[in-house]
């Protein structure tokens, strides 16, 4: 019988054209949707028109798909594929975990298909032999498994397994990452949440494998950007404002000690307004300048003595004033040292006073905390973002 004009049909005119890209880290081919997507065949729409109403019936139906199968390539065994699939990944597939639910109710399930290329798919079909329902699809050379649930010949629900160890599970659209999904890299590191054209995008989870740290908030492209909330393994906490993978903006930082810093945020260091709580209950609220109080700010000790006025490198240095119960007293400051004259004898100051009260922030460049350059979850080839095509471009 006729079959629809496609490249297999035409190899005897130059077989080299009809080789398949070997790259296929950023694409996954499947050969057949272009065999069966040309319907301007004449030949094709008569067969069609004559076998309308026998395809019903499953015997008809995989009696015409084993005469196309001529053209693409050849059955096998239920276990020449099983033998093909990874040990790793058929431990992982062992339950079957998406419905066999089908908009066509006609779909049938056939032997695997090994494609010209070495590929093979195993799994349900419609009657536009388009892949329809639950099914496996094998990358014979790159030894990459796809299973999940087809759509008119594209993958809508998928678990991937690559060669490497990396691992995506969720939703699928348009040949990418598109909706929930879990993808999982062969060090471990591990992202769930929202994905758009690939990319994570939205709300999300990273866990870090190396030391724990976890990120869960907002993703744009890839990267920390918007509201999250970051746990380092050491046991600092931020919560606030992310902008690429840097605390920007406003946001609270918690140390390890009981410390806390609430206020403005750049290039991960304290800048800006903002207000820092010491262990001992002291408090600083004024200006920072990436990590260091300089400019006005405010000094309050515990026990009631407060300096108000100008610092620089997390000093007072300038003019300011002195408050001791409710009494002021204006005074000046170099590099940490009073050089005007002493206290006003009128103000009540308990010489037992700690008058040393230049406790410094906590030093978050020191610190360095991890993953914040770099929040890329895979480290291989396989990315976020990578195109698991199965049509070829």
């Amino acid at each position: 019988m006729g079959c629809v004009e496609c490249k297999f049909c035409k190899q005897e005119e130059d077989k080299s054209q009809f080789e398949y890209p070997t790259d296929t880290q950023k694409k996954i081919v499947n050969t057949l949707e272009n065999s069966f997507n040309n319907k301007n065949n004449s030949n094709n729409n008569i067969n069609n028109n004559n076998n309308s109403n026998s395809n019903n019936n499953p015997n008809n139906f995989i009696e015409e798909f084993e005469d196309k199968i001529k053209f693409i390539g050849q059955f096998i065994s239920e276990d020449e594929f099983e033998c093909m699939i990874p040990e790793e990944a058929k431990n992982l597939i062992n339950n079957e975990p998406y419905e066999m639910k089908l908009k066509n109710a006609n779909s049938h399930k056939i032997k695997p298909v090994e494609f010209e290329n070495g590929n093979v798919y195993y799994g349900q079909w419609n009657e536009d032999f388009e892949m329809e329902g639950y099914g496996k699809y094998y990358l014979k050379e790159e030894k990459v498994l796809a299973e999940g649930v087809w759509e008119r010949g594209e993958l809508k629900k998928a678990r991937i397994f690559f060669p490497n160890g990396d691992f995506y599970e969720g939703d699928m659209s348009n040949s990418v990452y598109n909706g929930k999904g879990k993808l999982i890299s062969q060090n471990k590191d591990e992202y769930e949440g929202d994905f758009v054209d690939g990319e994570k995008n939205g709300e999300g989870k990273m866990i870090y494998s190396d030391d724990g740290t976890e990120y869960t908030g907002n993703f744009v492209k890839n990267n920390l950007t918007g509201i999250g909330n970051m746990k380092w393994a050491n046991g600092i906490e931020y919560k606030g404002s992310f902008n690429e993978n840097c605390l920007e903006g406003e946001g609270i930082l918690f140390s390890n000690d009981g410390e806390k810093y609430e206020g403005n945020f750049e290039e991960n260091l304290f800048h800006g307004k903002g207000k820092y709580t010491y262990l001992n209950g002291d408090e600083y609220e004024g200006d920072f300048e990436y990590g260091i109080r300089k400019g006005k700010g405010i000094y309050r000790k515990k026990d009631g003595f407060i300096f108000e006025g100008l610092w620089d490198n997390n000093i007072p240095n300038g003019y300011g004033k002195i408050i001791v119960n409710g009494n002021e007293m204006k005074c000046n400051f170099h590099n940490g040292k009073r050089i005007d004259e002493p206290l006003n004898e009128k103000i009540s100051y308990n010489e037992g006073i700690d008058y040393n009260f230049y406790y410094e922030p906590m030093n978050l460049s020191s610190q360095k905390l991890s993953h914040l350059d770099n929040v890329d979850v895979l480290s291989s080839q396989y990315r976020a973002g990578t195109r698991l095509s199965f049509l070829e471009e």
